[in-house]
């Protein structure tokens, strides 16, 4: 019985591993809790509706992020993907994980929020390190 929310999308051993010896495998009550409540969330949100999508990749969120423009007044990115979305607005992002294939949909998937008079939010400043470490100098940029 799984029952960890927060856990349940990773495909670990505690999680997704230990299915394949179990029969049956099945979500408990409070995952099943969780599970309608977003839906009930979701399906019919109160206004404004803002979604916080963060990750590494945007090729990971790609439909996540569609699905909820249908849904959402706002929508703010944060983690790794941002910087796709900076270097589709031209800006500089140094170092930092862009993916290049998905540069013209991250320019695409503004355009369809503004379209939809959805706004679509980054961050407005990013911490910088010469280094990726503890004793990194860091500067907000």
């Amino acid at each position: 019985v799984n029952d960890a929310f927060g856990t349940a999308h990773r495909a670990h051993a505690s999680t997704e591993g230990v299915t394949k010896y179990l029969s049956p495998s099945v979500a408990g009550f409070l995952l099943q809790k969780e599970l309608d409540y977003l839906d009930g969330a979701v399906s019919d949100p109160k206004r404004p509706f803002c979604a916080i999508v963060g990750g590494s990749k945007v090729s990971s969120k790609i439909g996540v992020i569609d699905s909820l423009m249908a849904k959402c007044d706002k929508i703010i990115l944060g983690g790794g993907m941002i910087f796709t979305f900076y270097a589709a607005r031209g800006l500089s992002v140094g170092a930092s994980l862009v993916e290049e294939d998905k540069i013209e949909l991250a320019k695409e998937l503004e355009a369809k929020a503004t379209a939809k008079g959805i706004k679509f939010l980054l961050p407005t400043d990013v911490v910088v390190a010469d280094k990726f470490a503890a004793d990194a100098k860091t500067q907000i940029v």
